[in-house]
This record gives structure tokens, sequence and C-alpha cells, in this order.
């Protein structure tokens, strides 16, 4: 090949080094050329298998035996979440996205959004909310249709402003944080509602290893890119096995919770 004005011919590198086979003469090389080859291709098709073996390992490690293996692996600055990023993750692969890309993605500004519940403990409103989450959004108010949208919270952020509800909720009789971490949510649609940017968002909650559709409608502000978003729905705790049915140290929880939505996001534009 003609050599370029200007530039420097390139040399071939003989990586990896193999011992002494730079002293096999070249008409030997050439007779073991085939089985060379062979070899080569044989070890091609083999090396994808065992790849796959173990980067399937962690996340089944974590699903079935419950192992720490894969929230080691994750870098530092996420350990404070860390239980919460994979369940996320869990999430969004379980439910086999749509895989329509054009919507808009969004990226939620957590210091100005707020999850929060209340229901009624002994005749007074109990309020608290869920400090930490994360949530993958692409949403077109144009296009609701193509809207996907998870999200995952984690119950050991809750809140309540009474250390001793805040440490009863974690408990196995409630949400039982220790054993299941986080609370999951998947959309499966977003409808319009009306005019004046409202709509409904429909899904399945998980909780306690226990899922069940909601619908919760929702307001949407679109203003230069920040979307404001206020939505609220019910839940009937019993369903996913929050608390005990009769009264708790005397009190009687409902088992109608109320759940509110106050959320701040940005639009990512490509």
């Amino acid at each position: 090949m003609p050599k370029r004005a200007g530039t420097r011919p390139l040399r071939a590198v003989p990586w990896p080094h193999i011992p002494a086979f730079e002293l096999v003469t070249p008409g030997y090389k050439k007779t073991i050329e085939p089985t060379r080859k062979t070899l080569h291709a044989a070890l091609g098709r083999a090396l994808p298998a065992p790849l796959i073996l173990h980067i399937a390992a962690a996340p089944a490690a974590l699903i079935v035996l419950r192992d720490d293996v894969m929230l080691r692996m994750l870098p530092r600055f996420v350990s404070s979440t860390r239980m919460l990023i994979v369940p996320l993750a869990l999430i969004a692969f379980a439910a086999g996205g749509s895989g329509q890309a054009s919507a808009q993605e969004w990226a939620v500004n957590k210091a100005k959004s707020k999850i929060t519940f209340e229901v009624d403990a002994g005749g007074q409103l109990l309020t608290g909310e869920f400090e930490t989450f994360q949530a993958e959004i692409h949403f077109d108010p144009d296009y609701p249709d193509m809207a996907e949208v998870a999200a995952a919270i984690d119950v050991n952020t809750v809140t309540t402003g009474q250390s001793q509800v805040d440490a009863a909720l974690l408990g196995k009789d409630w949400f039982d944080a220790q054993t299941f971490p986080a609370v999951g949510f998947r959309a499966k649609a977003i409808k319009p509602a009306g005019s004046g940017g409202r709509y409904v968002l429909e899904g399945n909650l998980a909780i306690k290893g226990e899922s069940a559709p909601i619908s919760m409608p929702f307001t949407l502000k679109v203003v230069e890119g920040e979307a404001t978003v206020r939505g609220m729905t019910t839940i009937n705790r019993s369903v996913f096995g929050l608390g005990p049915n009769g009264p708790v140290s005397g009190t009687v929880i409902g088992n109608i919770v109320t759940v509110k939505l106050d959320l701040a996001a940005t639009r990512l534009d490509n």
C-alpha cells in the first residue's frame, strides 16, 4: 500500500505475545495455520457463554439468594442509595419497555420533589414522607401514549416526625424494610383527562412482594422545559399486607392511605 505524504507507516504489534513462537519457522507456521484458526474460532464462540453467566450471577444472587454481591459492586458514591438503584433497574427490565425512544426524557429535581402520604390514626391524621426515591421518566405531553415511567422508593427513608412510628413502619408488620427495601412502580399508560394539562397515570404498584394496579390523576404544567406535577391517589394498605387489621397499640389505623406526588422535573434535550 502506498504511503501518504506526511504520515508515518503503521507498524504491526504482535499481541498477545506467545513465548518462543517467534522462533517457529514460517513453513511450520503455515502448516499449523488451519489448526490455529479453528482453535481461535472455537474460543471466540465459547467466550460469550461464561461472560453472560458471570454477568447474570450477580442479579441472580440478589433476587434468588438475597446476597449483596451485586450491591457491593456499585460505586461508593451511590452506597447510600444502593438498595434503591437495583430495584429500579429490575422494574425497568421486568416491564419489558415499549422501546419508544422518541418520548422526551425528564430528570427529577429531588430538592423540589416530594412523595407524601396520610392516613387516619384514631381520628387524627398521620402524615409522612419518603425522602429518597429514583425515577425514570419518558413523556411527551403531545404523545402521552408513548410515556414510560418507572420509579422506586427507598422505604428506609420514611419519616413521620415521630421516631417510634418511623421505627414501627420499618418493621415486619409494615414495610419490612430489611426484606423489601424498596417500593416499586411501573406505568402502563398516561391518558389525557380533559383540558388544562390534566392526565391520569395508570400502572402497577409493588409493595412487600405484592403488586396491584393504581390510577393517579395529576396535573402537568411545563414552562420553558421545567415541569411541575401534582398528583394524588389512594391505596388500600391491606392489599399489600401493610400493618395489622386490628388496632395498633389501641389505635385504629385506617385502611385507606392517601398518596400525594409533588414533582419538579427538567426536560433533557438531546
